[in-house]
């Protein structure tokens, strides 16, 4: 069931972000994609693995889930915003789509913890709202460095 709650949740953010529109080069998304991706494997095994702060489930299928949530589903979210982030003229649309982001990665977080995926040994919520922003900022410099990169470069019209 877990498996495919989160198996839904990536094939529907798969196609949001398939049919959005985009100011981002594909190169540009698949970069920050693959470091989001990475950053956040390797923050989630130092913080159940190393720290113990929070425990991941030992069922196969509940860690199969929490495996494609963390690889797939939260970079993808990431990627939407950025892409929205870009498109949005004003900042105060800025600061919803971050807000709707967070509020979206915080929904996910919860339904992990619901359906045991999650147990919180010595962590808060509020952490897991500090390093979802991080994550967002994160994949915004990212981009803003490879942006940077292709003009140096004169690659494409980024």
């Amino acid at each position: 069931m877990t498996v495919f709650i989160f198996t839904l949740f990536a094939l529907i953010l798969g196609a949001v972000y398939n049919y959005q529109k985009k100011n981002i080069p594909l190169i540009g998304n698949l970069i920050v994609f693959f470091i989001v991706s990475m950053l956040l494997m390797n923050g989630s095994t130092i913080l159940w693995l190393n720290l113990n702060f929070i425990k991941v489930s030992v069922s196969i299928e509940k860690y199969i889930a929490f495996v494609i949530s963390r690889n797939i589903v939260l970079p993808l979210l990431s990627l939407i915003w950025l892409n929205l982030n870009e498109i949005a003229k004003t900042f105060q649309r800025k600061v919803i789509i971050f807000i709707m982001t967070l509020l979206v990665s915080m929904g996910i977080e919860i339904l992990q913890k619901l359906l045991g995926m999650l147990i919180y040994n010595k962590w808060n919520p509020i952490l897991s709202v500090m390093l979802f922003c991080v994550n967002l900022i994160i994949s915004f410099y990212v981009w803003k460095i490879v942006k940077r990169q292709e003009r140096v470069k004169g690659v494409g019209s980024v």
